[in-house]
């Protein structure tokens, strides 16, 4: 494969050596001299060989941890952009019935901007799981938002060249804000829907206070207005933002041959905390078995009855998974 050649231009191109199996990691030559493909260009030649090959489906153990990895990344991240809808909904709903600079000024203060985890992992996630729930609230929250942001830039322009904010027309404003909270809402009860497989201690229904604030703003309230009219950032987002997800699951470990029962009471992409009556020590390699999902990794902490259980590397990462699919693959196993 070459890419475009010129002055200038560095030659790239595969090695003539046999091409990669599924999970391989390409090497690359760069102006003559071999050098590895950037992680971000790893992580998708590899994707695209396992949906070329079609072997993520025969390998739902390994599909589904990386789907719940995915959807464990998703998380944190979704849940700031939600944030920040439901802000701008409820500033989108206060021009609605008045002219009113603070909540004008809050649609430019609390532009939500996804970072490059959330559009990676949306990517990866609908690449794999595209006829999932969660991937089709995926894309509907992003056509939503797509298009209340539009509406936000378009206000703010107006708001530029006019004398009184009253003249500023609003007509499409809020009921785009609308439409994307009601969206964002549907996202986060899917992705919760979706974990619970890990049974999480706080499950998403009415009684979650930001699926609940994205639900009032949808129907025209501005719930995470304050007291004092101003728009903030919630104290209780920061705490929602851990990576890391308080469950309880039943599953087991695998440690020097031995089949130990286990509850799982945390889960994060790069590993578990436990609860284990079983012998286990610190810097013990284990597998955790969940259903048909394997982990390998290490005890890293051990205070009976809890453990800490890092995998060999973050389940995002491609190594473990690969390497395992490309040797499955190799084996016809």
């Amino acid at each position: 494969m070459q890419g475009s050649k010129g002055t200038g231009a560095s030659h790239f191109e595969m090695t003539p050596e046999q091409p990669p199996l599924a999970g391989q990691l390409p090497r690359a030559t760069v102006s003559g001299s071999e050098a590895a493909v950037s992680p971000p260009a790893m992580s998708e030649f590899a994707l695209a060989n396992l949906l070329r090959e079609n072997a993520l489906s025969s390998m739902p153990e390994v599909a589904q941890s990386r789907f719940i990895a995915l959807l464990l990344t998703l998380r944190p991240e979704v849940t700031h952009v939600a944030v920040l809808t439901a802000i701008c909904a409820s500033a989108a709903n206060v021009l609605r019935k008045a002219p009113e600079l603070r909540a004008a000024r809050a649609l430019t203060r609390f532009y939500p901007v996804g970072s490059s985890s959330l559009m990676l992992a949306s990517n990866r996630l609908c690449k794999i799981a595209q006829d999932s729930e969660v991937s089709g609230a995926l894309e509907a929250f992003s056509e939503t938002l797509s298009g209340a942001m539009r509406a936000s830039m378009d206000y703010t322009a107006s708001r530029q060249g006019a004398a009184d904010l009253a003249a500023v027309p609003v007509g499409c404003l809020w009921p785009a804000w609308q439409r994307a909270s009601l969206a964002a809402s549907h996202l986060l009860t899917a992705i919760d829907e979706a974990i619970a497989i890990f049974n999480p201690s706080r499950p998403a229904d009415d009684r979650d206070v930001l699926i609940s604030a994205l639900k009032q703003a949808a129907l025209g309230e501005s719930p995470l207005r304050e007291a004092s009219g101003d728009f903030a950032i919630p104290a209780w987002e920061e705490q929602r933002r851990s990576p890391r997800l308080d469950v309880s699951c039943q599953a087991s470990i695998i440690v020097r041959s031995e089949l130990i029962a286990i509850r799982i009471t945390d889960i994060s992409t790069g590993g578990v905390g436990i609860e284990i009556d079983g012998h286990v020590e610190e810097g013990d390699v284990a597998i955790i078995k969940l259903g048909r999902m394997l982990l390998p990794g290490t005890v890293i902490w051990r205070r009976r009855p809890r453990a800490g259980f890092a995998f060999d590397q973050s389940l995002l990462a491609d190594s473990p998974e690969y390497r395992f699919l490309a040797n499955r693959s190799r084996s016809g196993g």
